[in-house]
C-alpha cells in the first residue's frame, strides 16, 4: 500500500513564491516593458521623420517645378532686349533671376522672409495695362509649404569644362521645417531653351556683367 502523505509534505507541495522571487519577477517585467516602450518610441520617431522628409521633398519639387518651368520658357527675341540676369540681390534683397516671361513681359523670381511665415517664393511680372505699368506679385498659398520655409535659394550659370558659359541655370533650394529645424536641400538644372547659340548665351549675365 502507498503511504499517505503527511501534513507537512502537503504543506511543502503548496509552497508559493517568496517575496524576493516576486520582486525579481516584477523588476524583469518592468525592464521588458521599458525596452518595448523605447523601441515603440524609436519606431514612431523614425516614422515621423520619414513622413516629414517625404513632405519636404514634395514641397521642394513643387517649388522647383515652378522655377524651372518659368526659366525654361524665358523668351528670346534675338537681340539685346532679351536676357536672363542672375543677381545676388533682387528686389527683396535676396538672390533672384530676371528674364522675359512666357507672357513676353519682364519677370523676376526671388524669395523673401515674411514675418510669421518665413521664406517664401515670389514671382513678379511687370505689365503695361491701359498705359500704366503694373507689377503683379504671385506666391504659393502657405498651406503648400506644410510647415516648411525657404532657408536658401540660389541661381548659378553652369560652365563647360573649358570655362565657356552654357545656357543651363542651376537652381539650388534649401528648405527648413519650422517646428523641428530639419533642413532639406535639392538642386535642379534647367536649360534656357531659347538661348542656344553663343550670341544668345552671352545675354545670360550674372549681376549685370557678361561672363
Amino acid at each position: 500500500m502507498m503511504k499517505q502523505k503527511t501534513k507537512k509534505q502537503k504543506n511543502q507541495n503548496r509552497k508559493g513564491y517568496t517575496i524576493i522571487e516576486l520582486v525579481v519577477s516584477f523588476a524583469l517585467a518592468g525592464l521588458f516593458l521599458s525596452g518595448a516602450g523605447m523601441l515603440l518610441a524609436q519606431s514612431m520617431n523614425r516614422h515621423y521623420q520619414m513622413n516629414l522628409r517625404i513632405d519636404m521633398i514634395s514641397v521642394s519639387q513643387v517649388i522647383l517645378d515652378k522655377i524651372t518651368g518659368e526659366l525654361a520658357a524665358a523668351k528670346n527675341n534675338g537681340h539685346a532686349s532679351t536676357f536672363v540676369r542672375l543677381s545676388s540681390k533682387g528686389s527683396t534683397g535676396r538672390p533672384a533671376v530676371f528674364f522675359i516671361s512666357r507672357e513676353a513681359v519682364p519677370a523676376e523670381l526671388t524669395w523673401i522672409n515674411e514675418e510669421g511665415r518665413g521664406g517664401i517664393l515670389l514671382f513678379f511680372q511687370t505689365k503695361l495695362t491701359d498705359g500704366e505699368t503694373i507689377t503683379e506679385q504671385w506666391a504659393f498659398d502657405s498651406k503648400l509649404y506644410q510647415g516648411c520655409v525657404i532657408e536658401a535659394l540660389d541661381f548659378t550659370q553652369l560652365e563647360r569644362n573649358d570655362g565657356r558659359p552654357t545656357n543651363i541655370i542651376k537652381v539650388s533650394l534649401t528648405l527648413r521645417h519650422q517646428k523641428t529645424g530639419i533642413l532639406y536641400s535639392e538642386s535642379r538644372c534647367v536649360p534656357c531653351s531659347q538661348f542656344r547659340e553663343a550670341e544668345d548665351i552671352s545675354r545670360i549675365v550674372v549681376d549685370g556683367s557678361s561672363k
